[in-house]
């Protein structure tokens, strides 16, 4: 932003800065590249796509998911776990702040359910007192409840995900390894499945 306040005309402007940008569909030399700028443009939502694709400047970097709506997103159903090919958990982590289990499953028509949802503070990641809640305890019944076959964890914290690997006393263990953090790309991903879901109710 300050380069381009200083290359653009306007009261900032300095002629010793200059400012250049190239969008992606620029590209003619990257086989199939065409075709992937025009599948983003159908699919993903516009200012992700003026980010990723055109080299917007102005693409606005706040609210994430602008096309959620929750008389359309947010739908009462029975569980029914014939309909999943994977039922999956993220979790990240909290104690001040709240940490999540987020339980989601992928129908045969790789639809994705967001089944459950868990935010809490002051969780600890285990606990010897059997009164006391915790992510172990709140993991396994979620894994047990849904049949979950993986969680996928924040790894900022790996001793977490150790601690919950390990085999208790009850000879239980959470089936839980660490998550590719790839903050942009699933932002983007999920702002995607939102925008289809939309195309999909107005069809």
């Amino acid at each position: 932003d300050e380069i381009r306040k200083f290359s653009e005309q306007g009261d900032y402007h300095d002629p010793e800065f200059k400012s250049f940008y190239w969008k992606t569909s620029d590209n003619t030399m990257v086989p199939g590249l065409a075709e992937e700028v025009e599948k983003a443009r159908r699919t993903m939502p516009e200012k992700y796509f003026l980010r990723n694709y055109e080299a917007s400047p102005d693409a606005y970097h706040g609210q994430i998911y602008d096309d959620f709506n929750i008389d359309r997103h947010w739908v009462e159903f029975d569980y029914d776990p014939k309909k999943y090919k994977y039922v999956l958990g993220g979790q990240d982590w909290g104690f001040s702040h709240n940490g999540v289990l987020f339980v989601f499953g992928i129908t045969m028509d790789d639809d994705v359910d967001v089944l459950d949802i868990v935010s809490q503070s002051g969780v600890n990641t285990v606990s010897t007192d059997h009164n006391e809640k915790s992510w172990r305890k709140i993991d396994l019944e979620y894994q047990e409840k849904y049949g979950i076959q993986w969680i996928f964890a924040g790894v900022d914290e790996p001793e977490h995900i150790q601690s919950l690997k390990r085999t208790g006393k009850d000879g239980l263990y959470v089936r839980i390894r660490g998550a590719k953090n790839s903050v942009i790309p699933g932002i983007d991903f999920c702002s995607s499945l939102m925008r289809r879901s939309e195309e999909h109710t107005s069809e």
